[in-house]
């Protein structure tokens, strides 16, 4: 009966560890998402500017 015990404990911390790595995963998606769509709207905004040395500078950024 203990060994059950200790399986049971380990089975249910592998598990929120699992859903632990899955929430990180979505946070680091969320957060690199957010990072492209700026990197995105700087692109744009340097494609538009017309002015070749400060769109260069701007890619640079990118």
């Amino acid at each position: 009966m203990h060994d059950f015990n200790q399986l049971t404990i380990k089975a249910e911390n592998l598990r929120r560890s699992g859903a632990n790595i899955r929430e990180c995963d979505e946070i680091c998606d969320a957060v690199g998402s957010q990072s492209s769509a700026r990197q995105r709207r700087r692109l744009g905004q340097a494609l538009g500017a017309g002015n070749t040395t400060a769109s260069y500078e701007t890619l640079a950024s990118v």
